[in-house]
């Protein structure tokens, strides 16, 4: 029996989320290491949950457990709550003051520290805490939600992107994420397919990013198996350092390349080198909206919960389903409101 329409976009948020969290735990482990890497130290390719090895011992940090979950998820997470607790769509502004909230510098990257005191000492606004900020990738790792919350409306989730990206980016490290916001929007749209999804992408995004999405895509289609797209990715779309555009569009050729599994997606992403947690959690949160949480392994799950006990995943996602209905409600307002006028 096929699932309800309101039980359907349940499980696409909750694969969305649950799906950005597992791809980031499992690409954190390997992030930044040199090829080779995880079949020295894990024994192959990574396909499970692993512990974090020290960077000069390489013995385990007891500190950090198999499943634990990187910045990324942790900046997702905040955006989350300012959606949930704003029943909707949100302005930089609203986004700020619940990161302010909530951040805790010590676990962030030095962009989310500079812009994180130029808000807390009052230098700037909500819209240009980003203005001249370290390029990162910070924006694109946390911005599926905002994709969730405009589910099947990707142009307004571009739009909304980057005015939340603005608080601690600028530039194409703010507009690259737009690309990802959309494709989750677009994503959200049952029987989506993914030339639609990479479409939305492209459409709403910049023109500097936009021709790498679709040169990795070229790359992706062309390839006669994952190792091959990666080879050519790696020859031709590099950017050192690594940044927003390398990570974008490493995630649509990714999703490409594996036919939009999920399983394999997550795992080719986490294996796929450079800043391989942001993309193995965005390559997670755009599948997961399509596929929904169901072809998530359950040793996933249970290991990402286990090491992330809180804040509670599956809350989450109930709560960005119950602002997305109250989102719903306002818009059927404001058209009610235009059919009266123009009665």
């Amino acid at each position: 029996m096929q699932a309800s329409q309101p039980n359907l976009v349940r499980d696409k948020i909750r694969g969305s989320i649950l799906g950005g969290a597992v791809g980031d735990a499992m690409g954190g482990p390997l992030e930044g290491r040199p090829e080779g890497f995880a079949e020295q130290n894990y024994g192959g390719p990574v396909t499970e949950l692993e512990m974090y090895l020290n960077r000069d011992t390489l013995e385990p940090i007891p500190e950090r457990s198999a499943g634990e979950y990187t910045d990324d998820t942790r900046l997702k997470n905040i955006l989350c709550s300012a959606i949930i607790e704003h029943g909707g769509r949100i302005t930089a502004e609203e986004f700020a003051e619940v990161w302010l909230r909530d951040m805790d510098p010590d676990f962030f990257y030095l962009s989310e520290k500079i812009a994180f005191y130029k808000l807390h000492f009052k230098r700037t606004i909500a819209r240009e805490g980003g203005a001249g900020n370290v390029p990162a990738c910070d924006a694109d790792m946390m911005i599926s939600p905002v994709g969730l919350i405009n589910a099947c409306n990707p142009r307004q989730a571009g739009l909304d992107a980057f005015e939340v990206a603005s608080v601690f980016q600028s530039g194409y490290s703010a507009t690259s994420a737009c690309a990802i916001a959309a494709a989750v929007a677009q994503a959200m749209e049952p029987d989506s397919d993914l030339d639609e999804i990479i479409d939305a992408a492209i459409a709403n995004t910049d023109r500097l990013t936009a021709p790498a999405i679709r040169r990795s895509v070229e790359l992706a289609r062309a390839a006669s198996d994952f190792s091959a797209f990666k080879e050519s990715f790696y020859d031709e779309l590099l950017i050192i350092p690594v940044d927003a555009i390398e990570v974008t569009s490493a995630v649509f050729g990714i999703i490409v390349a594996v036919g939009g599994d999920l399983q394999d997606g997550i795992i080719q992403a986490a294996n796929f080198g450079r800043d391989c947690d942001t993309i193995a959690g965005i390559v997670g949160s755009i599948l997961g909206a399509i596929h929904g949480a169901s072809p998530l392994r359950q040793s996933w799950i249970d290991g990402v919960k286990k090491a992330n006990p809180d804040p509670d995943l599956e809350q989450i996602g109930d709560g960005i389903f119950a602002a997305l209905r109250n989102e719903i409600r306002k818009q059927t307002d404001y058209v009610e409101k235009l059919r009266r006028l123009l009665s």
